[in-house]
């Protein structure tokens, strides 16, 4: 029964981790304002590298694997092959994921998924759109350099509403 439990409780994180945030279709005029780094006059220092997650932990700790004790630091409830999954922001825009050395029997569709990104760089606010379907994820860019990104996410049905804040390294 444990199994089953913690099986869920992987299903749920690698579909955060693989959607990244709460995703909404958003009519294109929605991104006024919003521009791929091409198109700026500086380039976002995320641009053109490959990242990896190091880091994801809720702002409102949660139980989240039902022992009784409130979790803020979900990253140990990571495996070692979603750990090396990358994530990268090309200059032009694009953007790809990648599954890594290390390949989870479940996420075969991670290595597949693309989509672009826009940043405003007014607001700090990076915007992603899945490929194909227009659906956006928003990001609030809390820290970027040549080593480590992070961002906040809002969830707003993550069981309840809650920030998250993923950090990345430079893979």
């Amino acid at each position: 029964m444990k199994r089953i439990s913690t099986l869920t409780l992987w299903s749920a994180l690698l579909g955060l981790l693989l959607f990244t945030a709460s995703w909404t279709v958003v009519p294109t005029d929605g991104l006024a304002g919003l521009t791929a780094s091409k198109s700026t006059s500086r380039e976002p220092m995320f641009a053109g590298t490959r990242w990896q997650i190091v880091s994801y932990t809720l702002a409102q700790p949660i139980d989240y694997d039902g022992d009784g004790k409130p979790d803020s630091d979900l990253t140990q409830f990571l495996r070692p092959c979603d750990l090396d999954n990358s994530i990268s922001f090309e200059p032009t825009g694009s953007m790809a994921f990648s599954s890594g050395k290390l390949h989870c029997n479940d996420t075969s569709l991670y290595s597949k998924k693309s989509g672009h990104w826009l940043f405003s760089e007014a607001t700090k606010t990076f915007r992603i759109i899945e490929g194909g379907t227009q659906r956006i994820s928003e990001w609030k860019v809390l820290e970027a350099s040549n080593s480590v990104l992070k961002v906040a996410v809002r969830y707003p049905e993550y069981p309840q509403a809650t920030v998250v804040f993923i950090t990345w390294k430079r893979a």
